[in-house]
């Protein structure tokens, strides 16, 4: 018997025999497809989402840093970028943002100095201190990184995804931002 049916099985025929056993195996595996569909899936738990979008997260800033797309280390793109967000500030100011010492966050910036990517200024109101601002080279630098990682990713969006698939990755963005501000 294959699928239920009764076949008579003569010498040679074990191939035909194959092909009917597969065809039938096909169609139970559709048939179990098409009632499991009508059923309602379960919601996943929100610490499945979490996990998931972290590390989801983690491998695309992974992805991103290992295509040698951008061109400035992280812990120095990071300090460039948060002055570009934020304005000039002091170092003692960068250090507690960032939460580390302000030893740390000194040598940071005597790095991202040498190469010329920060320009100090007289503080407006305290003549004592100094504040650190991005220079146009370091500005110019951060927005080359900027579009590299930019044209990789919708270069990536493009060939991976299709035009279905790219409205809904364009529709979730709204929820992630909504979770940033959580």
């Amino acid at each position: 018997m294959v699928g239920g049916l009764p076949i008579k099985r003569h010498h040679g025929d074990e191939q035909l025999i194959g092909v009917y056993a597969a065809r039938t195996a096909q169609l139970q595996l559709y048939s179990l497809a098409c009632r499991m569909s009508n059923v309602p899936p379960s919601d996943p738990e929100p610490s499945e989402i979490a996990s998931d979008l972290r590390y989801i997260v983690g491998q695309l800033a992974r992805r991103t840093r290992e295509r040698d797309i951008v061109t400035l280390p992280t812990r120095l793109a990071e300090t460039l970028s948060f002055l570009d967000r934020e304005g000039p500030m002091t170092t003692s100011e960068l250090a507690e943002r960032h939460s580390v010492r302000q030893q740390s966050m000194a040598a940071k910036l005597a790095e991202l100095d040498a190469h010329g990517y920060l320009e100090r200024q007289p503080h407006p109101t305290d003549r004592r201190k100094i504040l650190i601002a991005l220079s146009q080279d370091g500005r110019d630098r951060l927005n080359d990184d900027r579009r590299r990682r930019v044209s990789w990713l919708a270069e990536a969006i493009t060939d991976r995804l299709n035009s279905r698939e790219q409205r809904a990755l364009a529709n979730t963005l709204s929820l992630l931002d909504r979770l940033i501000e959580a």
